[in-house]
């Protein structure tokens, strides 16, 4: 029986390394990473060919299964292959939030982050205009009766920068609000006081000159709204306890009217979990998350002064 099964696992190895000499090719073209959880077998928060190298190791039985990952395949270490070698290089002036070039691949930018070297000693989202006609987009999630500040910080960061912000309603298309002041190289700020409902709004960043991309066109992007006084932090993970898979994009908001969206993307530097609420106010609250085929979930949850609160959060599918 153990030779048998020693022969399955060296032949799913060849099976494995004829699929890997067709795409030898591809892969060395392409330097970037693609970014499912459930693929990421050594928990770096990237998908690339070390995660291939980890799951055949996993296969051959040279290492045991890892961070809690199931039924490691050639299918699952081929889906790697695959997804790394048909992505293409991106520019070296590209930031790290491309391809974000229309609503639909907007990221989550989470409210009231700063760069705080406490919490990731990163710039809350930084980006530029790499190219001509290059535009950025950003979702957030708004609560009725709210105050959101959308901020560019330019200054010190690009000369040549003139941002447009443009803040649109849940669809992407109706254009609630915009704001640009026509100086290059001086912050841009959007003050809206109309939020009328709980729901996802975007945000567009463009230059205002055509002829401004490339070189000293960067920023620094801000969404917030009115702090608490002494607050603390709420983060947490979300997921699917019966697929044990991230539950991306919920909507997590508090009766203290704060609020985060669970993240596309997975693993983005700004947040050490699922999702992060930033200055929360102090006190007791009710929690609650709601996600696209899954039960809404409720909870109360105690925040105190100058510290981080951990919510780990089960949702349950209709």
């Amino acid at each position: 029986m153990k030779l048998e099964k020693k022969l399955l696992r060296l032949l799913k190895v060849f099976i494995f390394c004829l699929i890997f000499l067709f795409s030898l090719a591809s892969f060395a073209s392409s330097q970037h990473t693609y970014m499912i959880p459930e693929l990421d077998f050594n928990g770096d928060c990237a998908v690339d060919l070390t995660d291939a190298i980890l799951g055949m190791r996993v296969l051959t039985g040279e290492n045991p299964v890892i961070n809690g990952t199931k039924n490691i395949g050639v299918k699952e270490i081929t889906d790697i292959l695959r997804k790394t070698a048909h992505l293409r290089p991106e520019p070296d002036n590209y930031d790290e939030y491309e391809e974000d070039d229309k609503f639909s691949q907007a990221r989550v930018i989470v409210i009231n982050n700063s760069a705080d070297s406490a919490k990731n000693g990163d710039s809350v989202q930084p980006h530029n205009f790499h190219d001509a006609g290059d535009e950025d987009w950003m979702m957030f999630y708004g609560i009725a009766g709210q105050i959101y500040t959308v901020h560019a910080e330019t200054e010190s960061l690009g000369s040549n920068c003139d941002p447009v912000i443009e803040l649109y309603d849940t669809d992407g298309v109706t254009l609630l609000k915009s704001k640009n002041d026509g100086i290059e190289g001086k912050n841009e700020t959007l003050l809206w006081k109309d939020c009328s409902r709980d729901d996802i709004y975007y945000v567009r960043l463009r230059s205002f000159s055509p002829d401004a991309f490339g070189e000293d066109t960067a920023y620094e992007l801000t969404v917030y709204n009115p702090e608490a006084t002494f607050p603390g932090d709420i983060i947490g993970n979300i997921f699917d306890p019966y697929s044990e898979k991230k539950v991306l994009g919920a909507r997590i908001k508090t009766n203290a009217n704060r609020s985060a969206i669970s993240n596309y993307c997975y693993c983005y530097f700004y947040c050490r979990r699922d999702f992060c609420i930033y200055f929360h106010p102090a006190g007791t609250f009710t929690l609650t998350v709601e996600a696209s085929g899954y039960k809404t979930f409720s909870t109360e949850v105690t925040v105190r002064q100058l510290e981080t609160t951990l919510v780990d959060i089960e949702m349950i599918p209709e």
